[in-house]
């Protein structure tokens, strides 16, 4: 069971703190995968809009909105982390992958849908307070 699936069920994350803490080991992991040059796999498509994806990743991404199962699994060979837009979808799908998972999505999803948080390693809320504080912490995040 991942690390992050042991912290949601011992802790409430409409907390506005411990969304920020989510957010912060998200963005120095992904700053650390970007030093090193790590190319991501950008699942779905539905949190789009309250996100630019290209602040995260700086272009060494491939966004692929049409997965097929052989998508997923060769991903552990031709990618170093998969950044997932619509983790709803695709929750089952990547429960067992040998890769880190961002997840990107509402709160509210993670209460409704259990099996996010055992698929997935990191979170990035996406919420009415958080979408544009987020994307400013994000730039502002990467610029140090």
């Amino acid at each position: 069971m991942s690390r992050f699936g042991k912290f949601i069920r011992n802790r409430c994350l409409t907390d506005p703190y411990i969304q920020l803490i989510h957010c912060k080991r998200t963005l120095r992991f992904l700053q650390l995968a970007k030093a090193g040059g790590a190319q991501m796999l950008v699942l779905g498509n539905k949190t789009q809009t309250d996100i630019n994806i290209r602040t995260l990743t700086d272009g060494k991404d491939h966004l692929v909105t049409n997965v097929t199962p052989e998508i997923i699994t060769d991903a552990t060979k031709n990618y170093d982390l998969i950044v997932c837009l619509d983790p709803v979808l695709y929750a089952r799908h990547l429960y067992n992958i040998n890769l880190p998972c961002i997840a990107v999505c509402k709160v509210e999803e993670l209460y409704k849908h259990r099996d996010i948080p055992d698929a997935f390693d990191y979170f990035i809320p996406i919420g009415p307070h958080t979408k544009s504080n987020l994307v400013e912490l994000i730039t502002t995040g990467h610029r140090k």
